[in-house]
């Protein structure tokens, strides 16, 4: 009889934990976007670079990966950090001596706000250095110059790990170069 009360007992006890634990999960409600993730982007550039006296505009595709990770410091608000490579397609000018735009490395802080269960908004700033590779006829040079990147986006869940992204930066450069890029990407959560 003492094992019939016990069993029923602790029949209760874990089926009442379980529904209690059903129901915060239902009452959670939207949380901050925390982890680790990863993010493969494509996008367009438009780099300006002011040289001698003259403008030279370049535009093409942008392409990379990003790493981060976010903590969640609120209900809804996460704080993170993020490292980014990239590379892009832009084209040769027609002055002499031809300036182009290399790779680009990047690490910053970004702020995350949660909307609603399937959407986050963020915003980003932090360090970049880019690469210049300059055609000079006989030979090729190239030098790294340093910046300030801005940006602002937003991510779309897709499923519980997979989610999109849209994002507009703006990296202010050394040397009077500057870029303006619309990026799209595919990410994961970890």
């Amino acid at each position: 009889m003492k094992l019939a009360k016990f069993l029923v007992a602790t029949a209760a006890i874990l089926a009442s934990s379980s529904a209690y634990a059903q129901g915060a999960k239902d009452n959670q409600g939207t949380q901050a976007p925390q982890g680790a993730r990863a993010e493969v982007k494509l996008g367009l550039g438009l780099s300006a670079m002011q040289n001698l006296g003259w403008a030279n505009h370049q535009s093409g595709l942008v392409y990379g990966g990003e790493v981060g990770f976010d903590l969640a410091v609120a209900k809804r608000v996460s704080l993170g950090v993020d490292a980014e490579a990239t590379g892009s397609t832009f084209e040769q000018s027609n002055y002499f001596p031809a300036l182009k735009p290399g790779r680009d490395l990047y690490a910053g802080l970004r702020a995350s706000y949660a909307v609603n269960d399937k959407v986050n908004l963020y915003g980003k700033i932090g360090y970049v250095n880019g690469m210049l590779r300059q055609n000079m006829g006989i030979y090729d040079a190239s030098q790294t110059v340093d910046g300030i990147r801005l940006g602002i986006g937003a991510q779309y869940k897709l499923s519980r790990k997979l989610y999109s992204s849209v994002e507009y930066r703006y990296s202010n450069y050394q040397q009077g170069v500057s870029s303006n890029q619309l990026m799209t990407g595919i990410g994961v959560r970890f």
